[in-house]
């Protein structure tokens, strides 16, 4: 009896072990993980925030930041419109563009 108490107590432990290295890994990838997608809209304002951070405010309300890339910035005019590449800083909370293509 006393073997099968140390088994079951054993198993116990090493499931409670095995979980928590699994939620462990599981908040770490989704905190880092950035989602793909894609936004259309008419630019209505671009600003700088910081040195390597700048914002796009898009007709529809929404915000969209570009990070490190001023050719990016400066290619983007304000009243025209855009498809937009953008991916989801979970981290951050924003939504960072990747590339802009001008609709015609």
């Amino acid at each position: 009896m006393d073997a099968m108490k140390k088994i079951v107590f054993l198993t116990i432990i090493v499931c409670i072990g095995v979980s928590a290295v699994i939620s462990v890994i599981l908040v770490d990838s989704l905190a880092t993980s950035s989602i793909p997608d894609v936004q259309r809209g008419s630019v209505l304002e671009k600003q700088r925030v910081s040195e390597n951070v700048s914002r796009i405010d898009l007709a529809n309300g929404q915000k969209l930041f570009v990070v490190k890339n001023d050719a990016l910035f400066s290619r983007i005019a304000v009243n025209e419109s855009y498809v937009f590449d953008c991916r989801i800083d979970f981290n951050n909370k924003i939504t960072i563009i990747d590339n802009a293509t001008l609709i015609q």
